[in-house]
């Protein structure tokens, strides 16, 4: 949410980072990680069913928006500017992010939360790495490449936990809540990879980008 007010206050290059010229999709973002964080307190401090539903919903928008950031940043405007109208995507994929994001609460224990997660992690992983290799363009890859790391500790820090081998009960480091903290960390790297968006210069193709 900073720095989404920042960017509003700086003009950015038309060539440079679509997440530094668009604010919205920062705020949109942040959002969604609120979200996350309310929704799995409200389960562990509950550990309600209602909780549980919560929890689970909550963990898909911020992957959501990154994949719509994916898409925003290569269409950026719907519509042709010599075809009489044309209107910046950002509001559209949003709203396709919070209707989705209400159908899956709603059929939550209809679905399996692992395909699901699953599908939009591979969705994630696929377009980031398109993005990567779009021609003319630079990303800072140390972010993706952090990205996956953290996610790889959490999901192993979860399931050593899940199987009791992580540490005692009562232990000040618990690998549920290393989970947490883990894939916060990749969901931050993920917001940094899109931000370090920049064009290719002409010295970059030069030495082979």
């Amino acid at each position: 949410l900073a720095l989404a007010r920042w960017d509003r206050r700086h003009l950015f290059p038309p060539d440079g980072s679509y997440l530094a010229r668009t604010p919205p999709m920062s705020v949109a973002f942040a959002l969604a990680c609120c979200v996350l964080g309310v929704g799995s307190g409200l389960f562990h401090a509950s550990l309600t069913r209602l909780g549980q539903q919560i929890d689970v919903a909550a963990m898909y928008p911020p992957l959501m928006m990154v994949i719509a950031l994916s898409v925003g940043r290569r269409w950026p405007r719907l519509g042709r500017s010599g075809a009489g109208w044309s209107m910046a995507s950002w509001p559209g994929l949003v709203t396709v992010v919070v209707v989705a994001s209400g159908m899956l609460f709603r059929f939550k224990w209809t679905m399996s939360s692992l395909a699901v997660l699953s599908m939009l992690i591979f969705t994630t992983t696929f377009l980031s790495v398109l993005d990567w290799y779009q021609a003319g363009r630079r990303f800072d890859g140390r972010w993706l490449m952090l990205a996956t790391s953290t996610l790889v500790a959490a999901v192993v820090c979860r399931q050593l936990d899940v199987a009791h081998r992580f540490s005692h009960p009562d232990s000040w480091c618990q690998g549920h809540a290393l989970w947490h903290v883990l894939t916060a960390a990749s969901l931050a790297c993920m917001y940094g990879f899109y931000r370090a968006e920049r064009a290719l210069g002409e010295a970059d193709s030069r030495q082979g980008g």
